[in-house]
């Protein structure tokens, strides 16, 4: 029954079973002429013609219809698969996160720039107060760094970072060449420049990691 229900859902399945119901009923009546004419030549011939007249008319209508029908771009590259990524991401923890736009300096350009609450509760419905630097990546970086806000994590910030990295590196150790902790966080290091789908995708998978090792040392603070 779902798959029945599932072919009514696809447009091109529905034209195909349109297409196919019209095509047999026009070859039976051709069969048919065919019949009541005898099945001489001249019947045949013509029944023939008509058939072969009729597949070509369906198969032309199929290919006007596909051609007309607007075609969905397909998503591809490092930055659009990592924007809806972290679009799941920031869904999953809002109002934790947000997405602060591109930002460029002397050092960088262009960098998809992400900002993290500095009161994490605000995912139980509370205040999200200001909201600090997180990350910036894009197309190409063969590093990252990341923040640990002194604000989230007052008097902690080097403790929780430390403890971070050692999860991180455990569960993404087959994606991260290196993970070190910094003045202000810590940095993820590549061994191959972040280009595909397949790195926007896990990437996204590790910063939600990050994001839930926040939220339960925050927890266990308070």
């Amino acid at each position: 029954m779902k798959k029945l229900i599932g072919i009514f859902k696809d447009e091109d399945s529905i034209e195909k079973i349109v297409g196919g119901i019209f095509g047999a009923v026009a070859i039976v009546a051709a069969v048919v002429e065919m019949a009541i004419g005898g099945f001489d030549g001249t019947a045949v011939a013509g029944g023939i013609k008509d058939i072969a007249g009729t597949l070509i008319t369906i198969v032309m209508l199929v290919v006007a219809i596909n051609a007309l029908r607007p075609k969905e771009k397909k998503i591809t590259g490092f930055d659009q698969i990592f924007e809806l990524e972290m679009n799941a991401v920031m869904e999953k923890y809002d109002p934790m996160v947000t997405y602060a736009g591109l930002e460029s300096s002397k050092s960088f350009t262009d960098m998809m720039t992400y900002k993290i609450a500095n009161k994490l509760d605000c995912v139980s419905g509370n205040a999200s107060g200001a909201y600090n630097k997180l990350f910036r990546v894009k197309e190409g970086v063969a590093h990252i760094d990341f923040s640990v806000s002194e604000t989230v994590f007052p008097g902690r910030r080097e403790s929780v970072a430390a403890l971070v990295v050692g999860k991180i590196a455990q569960s993404h150790g087959d994606f991260i060449s290196k993970i070190e902790t910094t003045k202000e966080g810590f940095t993820m290091k590549f061994d191959h420049p972040l280009v595909t789908d397949g790195d926007a995708r896990e990437l996204g998978r590790i910063v939600d990691h990050i994001l839930l090792l926040y939220l339960a040392e925050f927890s266990r603070k308070s």
